[in-house]
């Protein structure tokens, strides 16, 4: 069992460069690439993960095969759960508090060689996007996950949203370029149910 995480002053960071598919850390998945593990049928360890900690920790996933970056970062967080039991896709958590989270998320062009193998569909611009899940099939908790959380806090948060393709809008709304600061919100009673999320939130922004 391990019951408690803590990392303090760290800085990860994920990268692709242009015009190559592989990770700056593949070398290290490759290391830990064991032997086949099908006759025990590939179960995640058994990890009872009661509270988690962390402080000025960064996460930075740059992109430029795909044309996409991800930077992530909490002055401080700090998570209390009933219980995470990833064999039984649960994870019950009883509070997070999120002190000046910030999620930025920057596309621009890919390097990546558009695949001319797949010819694309012929669709009508009009038409809206065909759902190709079967009826009765989930589409975003395929795995029957379950979540709940009692509490979550966020403190002076902020996000954006940045296409670097797209044009600058003169409006008072550009869904390719938004940008929200001092947000603070209150989660209470989430729950993940099938493909839907139900919370009771009281969030502020600008």
């Amino acid at each position: 069992y391990l019951w408690y995480v803590g990392l303090r002053d760290a800085t990860v960071n994920l990268r692709r460069l242009p015009g190559d598919s592989v990770w700056n850390y593949q070398f290290i998945l490759d290391e830990l690439a064991g032997p086949d593990t099908s006759s025990s049928g590939g179960a995640p360890p058994n990890l009872d993960i009661r509270k988690v900690v962390l402080d000025e920790v960064r996460l930075n996933k740059i992109d430029a095969w795909s044309g996409q970056d991800m930077r992530v970062s909490v002055d401080h967080m700090a998570l209390d759960a009933k219980n995470i039991d990833l064999r039984k896709k649960k994870v019950l958590i009883r509070s997070v508090t999120l002190t000046h989270p910030l999620f930025a998320l920057i596309n621009y062009k890919a390097t990546r060689p558009r695949d001319t193998t797949t010819p694309l569909p012929a669709s009508s611009p009009a038409a809206p996007p065909r759902d190709t899940a079967a009826d009765g099939e989930l589409r975003w908790n395929q795995d029957h996950w379950t979540l709940n959380v009692d509490k979550l806090d966020i403190d002076d948060g902020g996000f954006a949203l940045i296409d670097k393709e797209e044009s600058y809008v003169d409006s008072s709304c550009d869904a390719q370029h938004m940008v929200f600061y001092d947000i603070d919100a209150r989660l209470r009673d989430t729950r993940v149910i099938r493909d839907s999320l139900v919370t009771d939130l009281t969030l502020s922004t600008r």
